[in-house]
């Protein structure tokens, strides 16, 4: 793949995209199209049960195998059936605990901070804050801080968004007051979700 190649893939994703935006009867269309297209690139001859290739025989040494442009039509047709969700956006309020004011130097300072630039995972907002306060001893050592939320331990693999979905509004609702998100030496605050 050249450069050249890869935007003229995506102006054409994106064109084809916006056609079948317009309308259902135009989404309709194309994935007819597409299975069109789909059929004519991997002839019925070597399509056999469960979209194997090959006779009921077994005699498949003749037979062409579906090539990069059944990948392409595949790939195209399933984002149109199922279209990939954007990752939404948390933002995170990271407050140092006043109990550990003695033993954690430093402040958080930039809040709200995005997930999208911490990163996808718990254990990126303990790298963040651990980065943020020269605390870099302790990055990679997932055993050294532990995240509260709402007043829960959460595990460090876990995505913030469903941290965020099934702890912190989970609590928030049974709660009007604010809820707290950190460690045992900083507390955090996550406001709203875009």
């Amino acid at each position: 793949r050249t450069k050249l190649t890869q935007e003229a893939g995506a102006l054409l994703a994106s064109s084809l995209a916006s056609v079948s935006a317009d309308s259902e009867a135009h989404t309709a269309q194309h994935v007819a199209a597409l299975v069109a297209a789909l059929h004519t690139e991997v002839p019925a001859h070597t399509r056999g049960p469960c979209g194997k290739g090959g006779s009921a025989s077994g005699a498949s040494a003749s037979v062409r195998a579906p090539g990069r442009g059944a990948v392409v039509l595949l790939e195209q047709l399933c984002e149109l059936v199922s279209p990939l969700k954007p990752e939404p956006e948390y933002f995170l309020m990271l407050i140092k605990s006043p109990t550990q004011e003695e033993f954690i130097r430093g402040a958080m300072t930039k809040n709200p901070y995005a997930s999208t630039e911490v990163g996808p995972l718990m254990r990126d907002v303990k790298n963040h804050i651990c980065r943020t306060l020269d605390m870099h001893g302790l990055v990679e050592d997932d055993h050294g801080m532990e995240l509260l939320v709402a007043g829960k331990i959460v595990a460090l693999s876990l995505p913030i968004a469903q941290v965020a979905q099934q702890v912190w509004a989970l609590a928030s609702a049974s709660t009007p007051t604010p809820r707290t998100m950190g460690t045992p030496s900083l507390q955090a605050r996550r406001e709203g979700g875009a």
